[in-house]
């Protein structure tokens, strides 16, 4: 196991050598929160219509936003958005339980569905990795394979090369192909 520390990127980090391995949870929280609130606000308006055994809010998605944005802002900060806060709460009241289970159940799947990038970025920016890759490639041979690729690589190299330098003189290495 490598024991060498790990650098964590927070945004404003230096450069750093290629071989030293690093972690970016800086990428890692932004990207996760812009996918997520972009895939759950649009899951969100998928859901926002007639389903089966779900009754549908008799307001748009639109209005709910509004509202409840401020109804939130009022919660944070008691003096603003005291009449709009009021009249959502009286609303929200007003709603019959399977709309209001309705509106839970939406909003739980699409904050459900909102986690999934996070998951999928997480192996990515949080394992522990160097940038050679960018150096080196993709393809990457280790221990005995890669001597055995090595040899296999330089022995075809030097057959082409001396196969190449020696036709000029009318030599060559390589079988003739019959045709």
């Amino acid at each position: 196991m490598d024991q060498r520390p790990i650098e964590q990127n927070w945004g404003l980090q230096q450069n750093i050598a290629p071989t030293q391995r690093r972690t970016d949870p800086y990428a890692f929280i932004t990207g996760s929160l812009t996918l997520g609130l972009t895939v759950s606000a649009i899951s969100l308006w998928i859901l926002w219509r007639p389903l089966p055994l779900i009754d549908l809010p008799a307001v748009t998605i639109g209005e709910h936003a509004s509202l409840a944005a401020k109804w939130l802002l009022h919660q944070l900060l008691p003096h603003t958005f005291t009449k709009d806060a009021q009249s959502y709460a009286t609303f929200l009241a007003s709603q019959s339980l399977s709309i209001k289970i309705g509106m839970l159940l939406r909003l739980g799947v699409s904050l459900a569905l909102g986690t999934a990038p996070a998951f999928s970025l997480a192996r990515t920016h949080l394992k522990p990795r160097d940038a050679m890759m960018e150096i080196r490639g993709g393809h990457r041979f280790e221990l005995q394979d890669g001597a055995q690729q090595l040899q296999r690589h330089l022995r075809t190299a030097s057959l082409k090369d001396s196969h190449l330098n020696l036709r000029e003189f009318g030599i060559s290495l390589m079988p003739e192909e019959s045709g």
